[in-house]
């Protein structure tokens, strides 16, 4: 894990005022070049990349890309990290090898999001006091779990050449110092 749980956040105030670009702490066997997260070594859901900015609090968002459809990955937001690859995604997307995407609570595909594309547009949103899973901006799902702040971009790459681009968080954000 990243040893987040006990980060420090320093509060700013980006209320729904404009999406702001997420940079990404690499985990191992990853890179940051630009705004893509990338895999360059190994082959496993096994470790977790944290982004720099974390959801203090609601409405705000979550929104990534891919530069590629054949490649497994998966990213959104979590309240703790714990054991690392998908387990710590409490709530985000599974874009599998095959290009089919699913919907990720608590680490795990519970739901069917249809096929992707590279460039295709995931979101994990809180909107009011609930969190939704929209792609491309069509509502996939509203979860019916609970969940508390702050909530961390998360993401893991299973092969080497994947990747996750395009990267934005809204919404009032806190930089994580670890």
């Amino acid at each position: 894990g990243r040893g987040l749980l006990g980060a420090a956040l320093l509060v700013s105030a980006n209320a729904w005022a404009a999406p702001v670009p997420l940079s990404w702490v690499p985990a191992n066997g990853t890179a940051m070049s630009g705004s893509t997260l990338s895999r360059v070594g190994g082959s496993a859901f096994s470790d977790t990349a944290v982004g720099v900015a974390a959801l203090t609090s609601g409405p705000g968002y979550l929104e990534f890309s891919t530069l590629e459809s054949d490649h497994a990955k998966a990213a959104g937001l979590g309240s703790r990290d714990r054991n690392g690859g998908m387990e710590a995604i409490d709530f985000g997307f599974l874009l599998r090898a095959d290009g089919t995407s699913a919907v990720v609570e608590r680490g795990v595909a519970v739901q069917a999001a249809g096929t992707y594309s590279a460039g295709d547009v995931f979101r994990v949103a809180v909107e009011g006091a609930a969190l939704v899973f929209r792609v491309n901006g069509t509502l996939i799902r509203t979860s019916a779990l609970p969940f508390a702040f702050p909530l961390f971009p998360e993401a893991t790459l299973a092969e080497a050449g994947g990747t996750i681009s395009a990267s934005q968080i809204d919404g009032a954000t806190a930089e994580t110092v670890t």
